[in-house]
């Protein structure tokens, strides 16, 4: 058995004999300090011209003892009684009436802190001096807190101290609180967001509110940071709340904001939430889709299909009333079908995109046009090839067309070149001239 570096050896001899004595246990006692009990008060002491403050807990008094005022106002604050309450009373007649138990400080100085597994629960008691085996326990945390006490530096004491006696914890020692919270309760986060929050862009943020509760019931001060691209995102401290709201910009993609609030900074109950609010891109992938097509004659659209990882894909609506019914999308093959060839000269753009609950993907975008055929043979009336020829509009060379209203062009046909003369063409029978890119109004041949 190891025991606590405070125990002298003799303490240890005394131990091992009252244990092979026998003697009885004290787990009858209750030691139950409670965070809320109604009958404790809080008095203001008169003595003559000095004037002190007194919890009294059952038939204790315990001065409330602070060199500094404002700790001394926390540390009653801490008690969890309201100031309003507090009524005078004269020392002899407090004295006469309740035990005096040692002064609460607002700095431990070499006073030790235990903690004890008893009856299935941790228990905190604070010795008067450092030799000290009588204990008194603790009954909130707000008062572990204003006390200057760390319940991380507390001392693991084996219950065996105390229940066969070395250590004694009279019910009468319990120090319990007017309103507080169990002790190890740390601050309490009843308003919040944290960790990862996914947004749309052009959307407006709804209010994000941060409210936090201190472990002796009063509110925390809250403080906040902004990083990122968080220019858009307004950030009130309305106390003791602190709110967020804005609208997400329209180029958010790829970009985030990070929203850090702190409680109680610069304290020992320092804590904070951190909420990264950033854009989720849904991917949208496509395979063998072009992104753009110029169809002619005897042209197939590809076997194209779009998928998401996550997400559901759904097609836009036609991006003109010509082009209704140019696209068809299969929802169950993601397969996109150019179900008609658009009206010539026109462009039809089919917008695919994933939605995921409140999120939707950027738009994939595929598009499709005809170009305007300028001279096709054969021809109904051998005197438009004539004309051409004469006025020496056109001429095809490689799969390329040449004329004064065409930017460039191109010709289907079987044979790599068609040059014509005055009256008549030469090269294949059959081929389709169209205008990529027209300049002016195209001449109808």
């Amino acid at each position: 058995m190891s025991f606590p570096k405070l125990l002298s050896p003799i303490v240890m001899l005394y131990s091992l004999f009252l244990g092979s004595c026998g003697v009885n246990s004290t787990s009858q006692i209750k030691r139950f300090a409670t965070p809320d009990n109604a009958a404790v008060k809080v008095y203001r002491v008169r003595d003559g011209s000095v004037t002190s403050y007194a919890l009294v807990n059952g038939q204790k008094r315990f001065e409330l003892s602070c060199d500094d005022p404002l700790e001394k106002v926390n540390l009653i604050a801490a008690t969890g009684y309201p100031s309003s309450l507090i009524t005078d009373i004269n020392y002899d007649v407090i004295a006469t009436e309740f035990t005096a138990g040692p002064p609460l400080t607002c700095h431990p100085g070499d006073r030790p802190l235990y903690k004890v597994e008893l009856d299935g629960t941790t228990k905190y008691f604070f010795a008067p001096t450092r030799t000290a085996t009588e204990l008194y326990m603790l009954g909130c945390q707000g008062l572990v807190e204003a006390m200057g006490f760390n319940l991380s530096n507390a001392r693991t004491l084996d219950p065996f101290f105390v229940n066969d006696g070395i250590f004694t914890v009279p019910d009468s020692n319990d120090i319990s609180c007017y309103k507080g919270v169990n002790v190890g309760a740390k601050s309490s986060w009843e308003l919040y967001r944290d960790n990862i929050m996914d947004v749309v862009s052009g959307n407006t943020l709804d209010p994000i509110v941060y409210r936090v509760r201190r472990s002796n019931g009063t509110w925390a001060s809250l403080s906040f940071k902004k990083e990122g691209t968080c220019d858009w995102l307004k950030v009130e401290n309305l106390e003791p709340l602190v709110m967020a709201s804005g609208k997400i910009p329209g180029d958010f993609a790829g970009k985030s904001c990070l929203l850090t609030v702190t409680a109680d900074m610069g304290t020992a109950a320092e804590e904070q939430k951190t909420l990264l609010l950033r854009e989720r891109i849904l991917p949208v992938v496509s395979s063998n889709c072009p992104s753009s097509l110029d169809l002619y004659l005897n042209y197939e659209y590809p076997n194209c299909t779009i998928t998401s990882t996550t997400g559901t894909i759904t097609m836009g609506a036609a991006s003109s009333p010509e082009c209704e019914g140019v696209f068809d999308f299969s929802a169950t093959q993601k397969r996109v079908i150019l179900a008609k060839a658009p009206q010539d000269g026109v462009t039809c753009t089919a917008s695919f995109q994933a939605r995921q609950d409140d999120l939707i993907s950027a738009p994939l975008k595929l598009t499709v046009v005809k170009k305007p055929v300028i001279f096709k043979r054969p021809v109904a009336d051998n005197k438009n090839c004539q004309k051409v020829c004469s006025e020496n509009r056109l001429s095809c060379h490689d799969g390329r067309f040449y004329h004064p209203y065409c930017v460039s062009g191109f010709c289907t046909a079987y044979y790599s070149s068609l040059t014509c003369d005055s009256t008549s063409w030469w090269g294949t029978d059959t081929y389709e001239c169209r205008c990529l890119t027209p300049q002016g109004n195209i001449p109808s041949y």
